[in-house]
């Protein structure tokens, strides 16, 4: 039976704040709580220089890019205002059937550690592309997960871990005995809306406390679902979904609830783009919106400075609207906590 066990101060054996009491049991010094934020961070990720200057020119100064991707990368990361989180890439390398390999990823890092926020350990993804992965297979990637961050810690180097949906929990439980204080949630891209909540509860049980505050800080990995964003403590996320979908001609309007717009609920996904094949679809497009509904949309762009016609013709304006819709969200979400609920033990992958 898994248990989380409080005690007041540090723990003493070193300047961690948990320890392993054996079956699955944890002590955790409360102390931690008053340095974990309840406002998230959405690192803004994709896109090139010109999105660096949008999201520049509206105070959006958190960025995530990755080392995969190191030509465009090596170019971005330099002394700026940006805030930067490095992921490793290592999923697209995968998808690719290329490899990372590890000592380079260390070296760039301390090549740029003087910019870089956050950079993320470089994680093993299990299979291969285009089939489930077997147990075993999630197994020996879980072991060399954690091979990897302990490699990267031994080189001096303080990586973000990540655990993965469908990995052990015992994996998480040997990242809080070890001390991790900030820890990545991944590889919930593809995984069906209910399985991720359901494993999500169980996860966000264990590392909150009764009341659902967090006692570690989590970063979500493509957590793009508002739902997820405000059922869990997080402290921070990223996503690339506010330039995708700018590209394809949607701005991000939020609904309107007791007359005032809400950012804590799913947004209305409106096409705008002059371009659009909606544009003479009834109700799909801006151009078909009610005069009603139309109002709303423009109230909606001039709360983030821009207009209809802007927005209409350049998707760097849709995107700049976009960007502002999710730091609001990261306002609204400030002070919740996770409520606890009755969570199935049986396995849900």
């Amino acid at each position: 039976m898994t248990g989380i066990y409080l005690v007041p101060g540090v723990v003493p054996g070193g300047n961690w704040h948990w320890r392993s009491l054996g079956s699955g049991q944890v002590l955790v010094s409360y102390s931690l709580f008053n340095r974990v934020s309840f406002m998230p961070i959405h690192w803004f990720g994709g896109g090139g220089t010109h999105e660096d200057n949008l999201l520049n020119n509206t105070g959006h100064m958190d960025r995530l890019q990755s080392y995969y991707k190191d030509d465009r990368v090596r170019t971005m990361i330099k002394p700026t205002d940006f805030r930067f989180f490095l992921d490793s890439g290592a999923f697209s390398a995968w998808s690719k059937g290329a490899v990372i390999d590890l000592d380079e990823y260390c070296e760039f890092i301390r090549a740029n550690i003087e910019w870089l926020d956050v950079y993320a350990c470089l994680d093993v993804i299990p299979g291969a592309p285009g089939r489930a992965a077997t147990g075993k297979e999630r197994e020996e990637a879980a072991g060399q997960s954690w091979a990897n961050y302990l490699y990267m810690k031994d080189a001096g180097l303080d990586p973000l871990p990540v655990y993965h949906y469908g990995e052990d929990m015992k994996w998480l439980d040997q990242m809080l005995a070890y001390g991790c204080e900030y820890v990545g949630i991944g590889g919930l891209v593809g995984i069906p809306s209910e399985l991720r909540r359901l494993w999500l509860d169980r996860v966000f049980t264990k590392i909150t406390d009764a009341a659902g505050h967090a006692l570690i800080k989590t970063h979500g990995f493509g957590m793009t679902s508002l739902p997820l964003i405000f059922r869990y403590p997080w402290y921070s996320v990223d996503s690339t979904s506010w330039i995708k979908a700018s590209m394809t001609g949607i701005v991000y309007l939020p609904q309107v609830l007791g007359g005032k717009f809400s950012f804590d609920s799913t947004p209305m996904n409106c096409s705008v783009s002059d371009r659009s094949p909606t544009a003479k679809e009834g109700g799909k497009h801006a151009n078909t919106f009610s005069p009603r509904m139309r109002e709303v949309l423009d109230q909606g762009l001039a709360e983030c400075g821009k207009t209809y016609e802007q927005v209409s013709s350049n998707y760097q304006h849709r995107a700049t609207c976009n960007a502002y819709f999710f730091k609001r969200v990261s306002e609204e979400k400030a002070g919740r906590a996770f409520v606890h609920r009755a969570v199935s033990k049986k396995a849900i992958w």
